[in-house]
């Protein structure tokens, strides 16, 4: 199914439908470390607080464009906090090209709102409680709960939803703080015609290997049925169509994978696509897998988490050691099976 027809039966902040080549479809952006959250579970906690010049922004997405680019994910920190981000998203529209937005949600305003509805963004509100004390300690904030709350009723009603663009999602991140609480809020994110995406907790940042899932317990709060360890049983291959490119410049497969293919601070983002030995791995990183990924019956179209694999093995092709069919028997860490 194309990403614009029907109802989405994937995760399009993880998933791209692939095209021939070795075309950059998918473009991940943080566009600034500042956040006004200080979630206990940021992959970004040690960030340094950058943000793009807006004049490189604009080079590095008409290379790009060049180089088949069809949507762009905004990040952060809090994308919202970027300056001049909504103009971004409507000039990127006129050009033909997607955007995502991954916010905290608490930012959000009337008019905001109704701007992404007319752009068709596709908007995930990253909500890992409803308990409001919970939410406070997650977040290091307090109060937020109700702003962010708000936020996703604003956006519903400028006419976002789970059907079809521009699309609304709950995003939470499964740890040992709110495991209990993933059942009930996917209900609830149904219950707001919004899709429901339960995000992998990465060992990177704040997120400590303490907080982790485990994979039978990850299985459990999967579709039933789940062949693939993410939500709506589609895989990531964000690696295979796309990279990241972090506020401080550098290129890096994904945005919790601290491998580097260079920074487009230095050099052209189509000289790091084309050239990088790191990125020529990643694109091609179905073939490589080792362990109970090398040999998994689904190794075609699903690779695992990298960033769980890299994290914990400091190898971007060995297992996912938190994938539910993940075999530790078979992997010794130096790619031995």
């Amino acid at each position: 199914m194309k990403e614009n027809e029907g109802v989405f039966t994937f995760n399009p902040w993880e998933y791209t439908v692939p095209e021939q080549g070795e075309k950059l479809q998918y473009l991940s952006i943080g566009l600034t470390a500042a956040c006004n959250f200080n979630c206990i579970f940021c992959s970004k906690a040690d960030s340094a607080k950058e943000q793009w010049d807006p004049v490189l922004l604009e080079e590095v997405l008409q290379e790009a464009r060049e180089l088949g680019l069809q949507k762009v994910e905004f990040t952060g920190g809090e994308p919202l906090l970027f300056p001049g981000i909504m103009e971004l998203i409507g000039e990127l529209k006129d050009r033909g090209i997607t955007s995502l937005l991954v916010t905290n949600g608490s930012l959000i305003e009337p008019e905001i709102a109704a701007k992404l509805a007319r752009e068709e963004a596709m908007v995930a509100v990253s909500l890992t409680t409803l308990q409001e004390e919970k939410f406070n300690r997650m977040t290091g904030t307090r109060g937020n709960l109700p702003r962010v709350l708000e936020g996703i009723e604003m956006l519903k009603t400028a006419g976002l939803g789970r059907e079809k663009p521009p699309l609304l999602a709950v995003q939470a991140v499964a740890s040992r703080d709110n495991i209990e609480e993933i059942p009930q809020l996917e209900q609830w994110a149904a219950e707001q015609g919004a899709l429901f995406i339960l995000n992998r907790p990465i060992p990177v940042g704040a997120m400590d290997q303490e907080a982790l899932i485990s994979p039978g317990e990850l299985r459990e709060l999967l579709e039933p049925g789940a062949r693939v360890p993410f939500s709506l049983n589609s895989p990531c291959n964000r690696l295979r169509t796309g990279c990241y490119i972090g506020s401080d410049g550098l290129v890096r497969p994904c945005p919790c994978i601290e491998l580097f293919a260079g920074s487009v601070r230095e050099k052209g983002l189509t000289e790091i696509w084309e050239g990088s030995s790191v990125l020529k791995v990643s694109r091609n990183i179905n073939s490589l897998l080792e362990g109970s990924c090398g040999q998994c019956g689904e190794r075609n179209r699903c690779y695992g988490c990298r960033a769980v694999a890299y994290a914990v093995f400091k190898k971007l092709q060995a297992p996912d050691p938190g994938c539910f069919r993940y075999e530790k028997n078979q992997y010794d860490g130096g790619g031995r099976q």
